[in-house]
């Protein structure tokens, strides 16, 4: 055994309620035995901690004396306590009141959690006094005879993420209040730290304090309402109809049992995943695994990425359909009766759109998106901006259709067909697809079509104008390797066109290198002319303000 390598450190964990946890290792740390101590004592019977006395209950048998110990919120317990324990000796309480509120104000600044811990004690011979037994323990408070043992400050500090995620929530004009069971001094201070309270025009209320206004003084209260300390759950529930009545999109946390009827009215119902219970899982929308403010953060920026991939698709979707319907439309009117054939429409709908929305749901999270305000609970998910977008750049891809069609026509250059080959018009369908028809300017158009819906799945990835079709573009290998994928099986497709017949199934024919080049060339003018559109919106003003 090497004597010079250091004994490895035994880890301790804690299981259960932290804060019985962090007493059981104050106890650990300094060397006592609470598992000895806790089988000389058997329990006689418990009460538990809740929201609403405040306090947790242990009777013991210790020799001949019944014990009863309580730990709790200090104001409570302190009110039922007539003598402090100083150096084992019962003292009253009245000659160390001074020093005890000091040390609280001292813990509570420090942004410490205080429990008081208090017992009270009797002989087991003869009958027990009613406050000793179970059935009274409800009334625990009403008894004036207990001695304090001690004031325990317990540390739980903010994780280091908190305020910067609660700067971001700000940021994206979310309201963030924390509603806790600490005392107001030790609530004040840790929203402080997190960066909840940071105006003076914030209001910190207790649950007394709360209860005391009408429902219609608490929504008049609530837009400035930062801080509730010793809550209950049912101020929880409260708060989430008050804000409701203002128009608010609730997303509350809970962990207990008593804050479901809370956690099932908001909005979004959070619960803890480590420390929650089981009743509060079922009763929220969401469970967070890692008990972590950040994950939640976290949910709203990929929710409103959710929201912004949704309406790329929609982007989309709405302006093929758009150019689609009109060059059908128009087609017959100058000269062209079948446009797109069914099987071509089917193509593009099947193949490049079902792959365009896998495309654009990959897309990544962008940093201004937790700088925009929520969005309204009326609001369309087609936005103006959009409709102008769709509508705009519908048109310049039509504009770009014709100039490849009748190119030949208009200017007499053969960009994009053999001569001889150019359009020619008063041709019936039958004739349209013959070698000696218009087969290949056909071709020439569909894939000029299917080359500006290429072309277009970047520009959707664009929904204003200060973003760019490639940002974090490279980032995004889904959204590469679909995009590839759909280049490659439309050049496939027209380039073996004599393979099984498909040719005369999708109405296309070969076509050769230069006039692939002429046409991406051609098609790829779409990205700057949107980028105009997209400009000329900003402009008028269209946009959301980042």
């Amino acid at each position: 055994m090497n004597k010079n390598k250091p004994e490895k450190k035994e880890e301790v964990v804690v299981i259960g309620n932290p804060t019985e946890g962090a007493l059981l290792r104050l106890l650990y740390d300094s060397g006592t035995d609470y598992e000895k101590i806790r089988g000389n004592c058997p329990h006689v019977w418990e009460l538990s901690h809740n929201s609403a006395r405040k306090m947790s209950l242990v009777a013991v048998d210790k020799g001949d004396q019944r014990v009863i110990y309580a730990k709790g919120a200090p104001e409570r317990l302190l009110s039922c306590s007539s003598h402090v324990l100083v150096n084992g000796q019962h003292e009253p309480i009245e000659r160390h009141r001074a020093a005890i509120d000091a040390a609280l104000v001292r813990a509570q600044e420090q942004a410490l959690r205080v429990i008081a811990v208090t017992m009270k004690q009797t002989p087991l011979a003869g009958n027990l006094p009613d406050s000793f037994k179970e059935e009274n323990a409800e009334r625990f408070v009403e008894y004036r005879d207990n001695t304090l043992l001690a004031l325990v400050g317990i540390s739980d500090p903010i994780r280091a993420e908190v305020p910067e995620a609660v700067k971001t929530c700000h940021e994206a004009g979310i309201n963030v209040r924390m509603i806790t069971g600490d005392a107001k001094p030790t609530a004040i201070a840790i929203a402080r730290q997190a960066g909840i309270l940071t105006s003076a025009d914030d209001i910190t209320l207790t649950s007394e304090e709360l209860a005391e206004l009408s429902d219609e003084a608490l929504v008049e209260v609530i837009p400035r309402l930062k801080v509730v300390a010793r809550s209950t759950p049912m101020d929880k529930l409260r708060l989430v109809k008050a804000m409701h009545k203002q128009g608010e999109v609730v997303a509350m946390t809970g962990d207990g049992t008593n804050d479901a009827p809370a956690l099932k009215n908001a909005d979004v119902g959070i619960s803890m995943g480590i420390t929650g219970t089981e009743v509060a899982k079922e009763a929220s929308d969401v469970v967070l695994l890692d008990d972590n403010f950040t994950s939640i953060v976290t949910g709203v920026r990929w929710g409103r990425t959710l929201y912004q991939n949704i309406q790329r698709f929609l982007l989309f979707q709405l302006t093929v359909n758009v150019v689609a319907l009109t060059c059908v439309f128009f087609g017959p009117f100058i000269g062209i009766p079948l446009t797109l054939t069914v099987l071509q429409l089917l193509w593009i709908n099947i193949i490049m759109d079902t792959l365009a929305a896998i495309a654009l749901c990959t897309e990544p999270p962008r940093k201004h998106y937790m700088r925009r305000k929520p969005i309204r609970r009326d609001a369309s998910i087609i936005t103006p901006a959009m409709g102008i977008t769709i509508l705009g750049v519908g048109f310049c891809q039509v504009l770009i259709l014709a100039f490849v069609m009748f190119n030949c026509s208009l200017f007499d250059t053969y960009w994009f067909v053999h001569e001889g080959k150019e359009f020619k018009f008063g041709l019936s369908i039958d004739q349209q697809s013959r070698p000696d028809g218009n087969l290949e300017a056909l071709t020439v158009f569909f894939t000029a079509f299917v080359m500006l819906t290429f072309w277009n799945i970047l520009n959707a990835r664009s929904l204003c104008w200060s973003e760019t079709p490639f940002d974090l573009l490279w980032q995004n290998k889904s959204f590469l390797g679909i995009i590839a994928f759909i280049a490659v099986m439309q050049i496939s497709m027209v380039q073996f066109s004599d393979f099984m017949h498909l040719g005369a199934i999708f109405r296309t024919t070969a076509l050769e290198w230069w006039q692939w080049m002429n046409l991406a060339l051609v098609t790829a003018t779409i990205i700057p002319l949107a980028w105009g559109v997209r400009y000329i919106i900003h402009l008028l003003g269209l946009y959301e303000a980042k």
